[in-house]
């Protein structure tokens, strides 16, 4: 969701929990598309773990108003806290073939 087609990649800068549901990762975008329902790998170190992006926004607000389309979230159901840290990578997997 940059708005670009393109293989999307994030550097997370900041991850939390959402009590008794999900993680939430935000980070800074790589132009590149991204959608709910998309597969992703998050790159944690030497380990890929793999993960359904639940849903993507844009969050940043640039000076004079308006978002900044580079800084994202994504809500990733099914992984716990230390699953995806600040300085992970989260890519979508190309290889799910999602177009």
């Amino acid at each position: 969701m940059t708005g670009e087609r393109g293989e999307f990649e994030m550097a997370v800068t900041y991850v939390w929990a959402i009590p008794g549901q999900d993680l939430v990762a935000v980070g800074i975008a790589e132009p590149g598309l991204v959608r709910s329902g998309d597969q992703v790998v998050v790159i944690h170190g030497h380990e890929c773990v793999g993960a359904t992006c639940g849903f993507v926004e844009r969050l940043g607000m640039i000076p004079g108003g308006g978002l900044d389309p580079l800084t994202v979230g994504l809500r990733l159901p099914g992984l716990s806290e230390g699953q995806v840290v600040a300085g992970d990578i989260i890519k979508r997997d190309a290889a799910a073939g999602t177009p």
